[in-house]
């Protein structure tokens, strides 16, 4: 098996997927995902909301008034298990085994209480870093059908228990250059300057100091535009790349848009663009609505709006 491995591969897919036997293109939750299977420890996993609720009653057990959490912990329990559960699921990410052998701050001592004297390190369903832990161990007697890993992103943009995890594979790092164009326009200006920015090679002037802006000939080869809201925005990008359709026709273009793309999409359909495929985000969804109305109707006397 062949796995091509991106650190935002476990969101949106930024490639066109093909259909192949024995490759996959996953992000680290896919990958860890595939690991736990091949290493036959498939783990059963608790909704995020199980596990704050899980660590709540361990909070509880531990609290004395006295820790550091306390005062936060009398006013909103749930958000304050919410946080430190976010924190302890980044202390196993980073190596944690649960306790310290050496002296700590109050805080990590509070934490370190929790999990062992509260017992939330066998009460709360494992987190990300735990299985992490977990399938390192595995790796070192255990063998998988993971071939080779294809980084798309540096290795040192992973944790330090990734790279752990990584390193027991036959690695092959995609390396990402920035080619220059072969014109002497504004378009290579940028991207000679993108490349020693990559490089941390800053251009400095007569005085030793860095330089931060390059002066452009407006030959139209490289266009920032510029609008006071987004719906203006997507109306004058959607309008350029009508204009253009015909000198890009042959060519791959790359838009890269927020999450809030829609506006680009409506103002692509009107241009008669292909759309990029945002999906319309809403809380106005029958299954968000539920709760509200159920709560609702507990209150007299009854709304019989809500009830209809």
């Amino acid at each position: 098996m062949k796995i091509t491995l991106g650190l935002g591969l476990d969101s949106k897919k930024t490639t066109i997927t093909v259909s192949s036997i024995g490759e996959k293109a996953v992000g680290p939750m896919g990958f860890l995902s595939i690991l736990e299977t091949q290493c036959g420890m498939p783990t059963s996993l608790e909704s995020p909301t199980a596990r704050i609720i899980q660590y709540l009653s361990c909070l509880k057990a531990a609290d004395n008034s006295n820790r550091f959490y306390s005062a936060s912990f009398v006013v909103d329990q749930f958000n304050v298990a919410k946080t430190l559960l976010a924190w302890r699921d980044t202390l196993y990410e980073a190596g944690w085994s649960g306790k310290f052998s050496g002296s700590v701050s109050a805080r990590l001592q509070d934490m370190a209480v929790v999990e062992i004297e509260a017992l939330a390190i066998n009460k709360v369903s494992l987190g990300y870093g735990q299985r992490l832990q977990l399938v390192l161990s595995a790796l070192q007697t255990q063998s998988t059908q993971v071939e080779e890993v294809l980084l798309l992103d540096d290795l040192a943009s992973f944790s330090p228990l990734w790279q752990s995890v990584l390193q027991q594979f036959k690695l092959v790092e995609r390396s990402v250059s920035l080619t220059g164009s072969a014109h002497n326009n504004d378009l290579s200006v940028v991207q000679n300057t993108l490349k020693q920015l990559l490089a941390e090679n800053l251009p400095k002037d007569a005085d030793g100091s860095i330089i931060k802006t390059m002066l452009l000939g407006n030959d139209n080869s490289f266009v920032v535009l510029k609008a006071k809201s987004k719906a203006l925005s997507a109306q004058v990008v959607s309008e350029c790349l009508a204009k253009s359709a015909s000198q890009i026709k042959n060519r791959a273009v790359v838009i890269l848009a927020s999450d809030e793309g829609l506006q680009l999409d409506d103002a692509l359909d009107v241009v008669d663009l292909p759309r990029l495929g945002f999906e319309r985000l809403s809380p106005l969804r029958p299954v968000l609505q539920v709760l509200p109305i159920s709560l609702e109707l507990l209150w007299a006397p009854l709304n019989v709006q809500a009830l209809l």
